[in-house]
C-alpha cells in the first residue's frame, strides 16, 4: 500500500466515523451545504 492509498483509506474511515454510509453520501450532504464539491472546495484553499 502506498501513502495516497493510507490517506484515501484514513478519509473514508472518517467519513463512515461520521455516520455517512458511502462515499456519495458524503459527496452529496457536503455539496447540499457548501454549494460547491469537496474537490472544488479543496482547489479554492479556503484558509488563506
Amino acid at each position: 500500500m502506498n501513502c495516497h492509498q493510507a490517506l484515501r483509506g484514513q478519509k473514508y474511515r472518517v467519513l463512515m466515523a461520521a455516520g455517512f454510509n458511502s462515499k456519495s453520501a458524503f459527496n452529496a450532504a457536503f455539496k447540499k451545504h457548501t454549494q460547491t464539491t469537496s474537490s472544488q472546495f479543496r482547489k479554492s484553499d479556503p484558509l488563506e
